[in-house]
């Protein structure tokens, strides 16, 4: 039942005289016969009006009558003197224990009159109370006591006078939680002290390191939530920087990264152990979570502070099932670089940061995943981009791949784009992982080699083109494999490959096929990853430079129909801006 709402017809006539704190009228009512003892609907006596609105004339009028029990309580427990500290009336509390009002009766909750006045931040009041006797270590149901929440709250010199008057420090509440605890996790620094202080001089100081319920200490949470200063005074009483929360096992150190609090990263590395990190991998690897953030300043403090971006992390098991069987196939890595945890959504700058430290953009170890397969497997783009501008292998080879598997991936990719666009060679699609590959130098011969394979993923067997281009729309796939034949040399394509065409087109590939081995198109491929090397390779700049037009005819591959202007329009339109510089 809900007693918190008073209904006026109630109310008897002393009650109203008393809440409206009229001392004449409410001494006329009770010299007539008026009664002091009658309840409204919750409960409340007239002493509760009084008290309640703070009116300490009427309250100690009535409280002189001999029917009035000072200790009266509502339906919900509530004494006087409690709703007089629940509204911070210091004379009502004054006037009640005068009269001997007991300072300990409790609600059903536990709330008390102390806890009222620590509440509503009265000082005064928690003195009083505590010098006529309330209990300093009452707990409420959710086992905070007064210091709990003092502390919570900031109040630095209530906290002091709790603990000087019997307050305990080891008293637990809900979760594990002690007052340290809520003084780490709140930035209390004043109150922090207090409690440090008494801590030592009490021989407690354990409790500096005393975990909630999942083991998270004061210094970790102080630490997660930024307050430099609480770290700091936690690390000068004995805290253990290297205890670690119990699920995830994560220490304090990570937690500031995660957080990005770079003061508390600083105060927190001289103490941690580092070499854990050299060791073992978690999503909370403090490289990793430094990469996340928007801006390198931690990460260059993590850097500074002998932390080494070339070390090869164990790939977990669920990041090796976000790589299909084609990238496990690739090789039986089990490890990589941090760059092979990188998630797409993360800023560059982090990334860019350790490539321009001297991290290699390739495997470091035989048993690491090469990070730009990486990357194209999970369609990375800018970082896929940046790997390639910073040096970058584009030709990367494996027994159970037919070709170049980086090639293999960027095809797949494009085609993927091709149908989710649905363009063909009359609609110029975008090339974004072939280009910057075939300009960084990636081959794509060794896609062609005969004879292809019809391999099944399934059965361990050997992955080739001919394997990905049965998966994919006809369509699409045609304007980009004769895209990949233009920039090839030697090439005889295989009869398996263009059966999957119409006849038409099929013919379209085998005459781009037979050209790849004449010198006029060894050269004019030179040429166009050349100025596509400078980003020049696009229909303005052709136009520009003073050649003849029968020059001009043989840069666009004119020759071959609509596939021929097909790449020239394609990087006019989309990667003129976009090559490999």
């Amino acid at each position: 039942m809900n007693f918190s709402e008073a209904y006026a017809h109630t109310c008897s006539t002393v009650g109203a005289a008393a809440r409206a704190g009229d001392l004449m009228a409410l001494q006329q009512l009770v010299w007539n016969g008026g009664p002091v003892d009658v309840r409204d609907n919750r409960g409340w006596r007239p002493i509760h009006e009084a008290a309640s609105y703070g009116h300490p004339g009427c309250l100690e009028f009535l409280l002189r009558q001999d029917e009035t029990d000072p200790d009266w309580v509502s339906f919900a427990e509530e004494t006087a003197l409690l709703l007089a500290a629940r509204h911070c009336h210091l004379d009502c509390v004054r006037v009640l224990l005068s009269f001997q009002a007991d300072p300990n009766i409790a609600t059903n909750e536990g709330f008390t009159p102390l806890w009222e006045a620590t509440k509503m931040e009265c000082y005064e009041c928690c003195r009083l109370l505590i010098r006529r006797g309330a209990d300093t270590n009452t707990k409420m149901f959710t086992n905070y006591t007064p210091l709990h929440l003092a502390v919570e709250k900031g109040l630095d010199n209530l906290v002091e006078y709790l603990l000087n008057h019997g307050a305990k420090l080891d008293v637990l509440a809900d979760h594990h939680l002690t007052p340290i605890f809520l003084a780490a996790q709140f930035g209390r620094s004043g109150s922090l002290r207090c409690l440090l202080k008494a801590a030592k001089s009490k021989g407690l100081l354990d409790l500096v390191n005393e975990g909630a319920e999942d083991n998270a200490s004061p210094l970790l949470i102080a630490a997660q939530e930024g307050h430099e200063e609480c770290v700091q005074l936690l690390l000068e009483a004995g805290a253990n920087a290297n205890m670690s929360v119990r699920d995830i096992n994560a220490v304090p150190l990570q937690y500031a990264v995660y957080k990005g609090h770079i003061g508390c990263v600083k105060r927190l590395l001289p103490v941690t152990q580092l070499h854990v990190f050299r060791e073992t991998y978690s999503d909370m690897h403090p490289l990793l979570l430094a990469l996340k953030l928007s801006n390198t300043f931690i990460l260059k403090t993590l850097l500074t502070s002998g932390f080494d971006p070339s070390l090869s992390l164990p790939l977990d098991a669920d990041q090796l099932a976000e790589l299909s069987p084609l990238a496990t196939d690739i090789a039986s890595a089990t490890h990589g670089s941090v760059l092979c945890h990188v998630k797409d959504d993360w800023p560059l700058d982090g990334v860019s940061l350790l490539l321009k430290a001297g991290l290699t953009p390739n495997s470091q170890t035989k048993k690491d995943l090469p990070p730009l397969l990486v990357m194209l497997w999970n369609k990375n783009f800018q970082f896929y981009r940046l790997l390639l501008e910073h040096g970058a292998n584009p030709n990367i080879y494996h027994d159970n791949i037919v070709g170049n598997i980086a090639m293999l991936l960027a095809l797949r990719n494009d085609i993927h784009k091709a149908e989710t666009d649905k363009c063909s060679y009359e609609c110029p699609t975008h090339l974004q992982y072939l280009w910057p590959l075939l300009v960084a130098g990636g081959e794509a011969v060794s896609l062609f080699a005969s004879p292809s394979i019809d391999c099944d993923m399934d059965t361990g067997d050997r992955i080739s083109l001919l394997h990905l281009l049965k998966t994919q729309d006809r369509k699409s796939s045609l304007p980009i494999v004769g895209f990949l034949l233009f920039f090839c040399h030697f090439v005889d394509i295989s009869s398996d490959v263009c059966d999957l065409f119409d006849p038409e087109d099929a013919k379209t590939l085998q005459r781009i096929s037979a050209s790849t081995k004449s010198l006029a198109h060894i050269c004019r491929r030179k040429i166009v990853l050349e100025l596509a090397s400078y980003g020049k390779f696009n229909k303005k700049t052709l136009e520009s430079i003073p050649l003849p037009s029968t020059i001009k005819e043989y840069l666009r591959f004119t020759e071959f129909g609509t596939l021929g202007h097909f790449v020239l329009d394609l990087q006019s339109n989309q990667l003129s801006n976009d090559s490999v510089q």
